[in-house]
């Protein structure tokens, strides 16, 4: 990856400098993130008042040119063709980004732009806000992408190609950072609209883990956990640091490590959910208590009214707590010094096409 120009702020490199645990832990904290709000206000009378709020006129203003025998037109900017197929945006689904950041304490109200941390974890949720079928999707810190640069006096210089988790820096570790790195996911889904965020930082980890008393998964390689070796395929009940070390570890010889470890964290995330819906079914007041102690680590445009119908929709749909996990498909290259993550254009589009659009003939 090529050095920073030397006029604007210095900002670390995704992988120097930084613990190997933030980069997979923080993966964990949003989807913790999302069943702590959703949970958490769901009891909350504000539904109607959410559900008019979250009705979102979506629509899709550019396209991959990678398969150049059908090519898709864009009819009316909400109507698609594309291979033989026409498709009609699901005006029902609203966007939510979670990203999960590597500060370990809180940023300044005002930090200058190039150090407010990294978002080294993506998920864009779609919702639907009627039936509350919900998709994951995951997105690839190292994904490359034009995400916009900004001097230390806040003033915007350029837009350059970069790994996404960078657009994060350049804001302020608060809300400019989130909606920079808003649309810099926008771009990498051509166009598709992004209106809310959600970011967390990595501490709360290890309060939700051991709150819902230990996650239990089969174990998807070999690892090693406090209390010595773990076979793959060996059941195993996670507390503490054994969870970090599970999300966390990788092979660093390998380029593509980072793959594998994310197969870890959608696993560990999905009975994560499982585990805290069974348990928020004894105790209705677990979530509340949940989200009363993750609330500081928040940034959110989500308002309380929009979370609450969210909330009642995706408890009510997803009764097993299982979501539908995507991945946003691509290749892990070697680049200047880095590890970079060349999106499938055309894989994505015809995601975007499965998720946020229904096929009408």
């Amino acid at each position: 990856m090529k050095k920073l120009d030397e006029n604007l702020p210095k900002v670390n490199h995704p992988r120097k400098n930084k613990s190997k645990a933030n980069r997979a832990f923080i993966g964990i904290f949003s989807f913790l993130l999302v069943f702590a709000l959703v949970a958490g206000t769901g009891f909350l009378l504000m539904y109607n008042k959410g559900k008019s709020n979250l009705r979102n006129d979506q629509g899709v203003d550019s396209f991959p040119t990678g398969d150049e025998d059908t090519p898709p037109e864009n009819v009316d900017g909400r109507t698609i063709k594309y291979k033989g197929s026409t498709y009609r945006l699901n005006d029902n689904l609203v966007t939510i980004l979670f990203m999960g950041t590597d500060n370990y304490e809180p940023l300044p109200d005002s930090s200058a732009p190039g150090n407010n941390g990294q978002a080294d974890a993506l998920f864009l949720l779609a919702v639907d806000t009627d039936t509350g079928k919900t998709d994951v999707i995951g997105i690839s810190r190292d994904s490359m992408v034009d995400i916009d640069i900004f001097a230390l006096d806040g003033g915007f210089v350029k837009t350059a190609r970069r790994q996404v988790c960078l657009a994060y820096a350049y804001g302020d570790g608060r809300e400019k950072s989130c909606e920079n790195v808003g649309r810099s996911v926008s771009r990498l889904f051509f166009g598709m609209p992004i209106k809310y965020y959600c970011s967390v930082d990595l501490r709360p980890i290890g309060i939700f883990n051991d709150a819902v008393g230990g996650v239990k998964v089969s174990a998807l390689e070999d690892i090693r956990l406090s209390g010595g070796p773990v076979k793959k395929g060996e059941s195993v009940l996670l507390k503490g640091e054994d969870a970090r070390r599970y999300v966390q570890y990788r092979d660093t010889a390998k380029l593509d490590s980072n793959n594998s470890r994310m197969k870890r964290q959608q696993q560990y995330l999905t009975a994560f959910a499982q585990k805290a819906l069974s348990m928020t079914k004894k105790d209705v007041t677990l979530p509340v208590k949940m989200y009363n102690k993750f609330s500081r680590y928040i940034i959110t445009n989500l308002k309380t009214s929009e979370i609450t119908y969210l909330s009642s929709n995706i408890l009510k749909n997803n009764e097993k707590g299982e979501f539908d996990f995507r991945m946003v498909k691509g290749d892990v290259v070697q680049g200047e010094k880095f590890a970079e993550f060349v999106v499938d254009e055309t894989a994505l589009f015809e995601l975007i096409l499965e998720i946020f659009y229904n096929k009408i003939d």
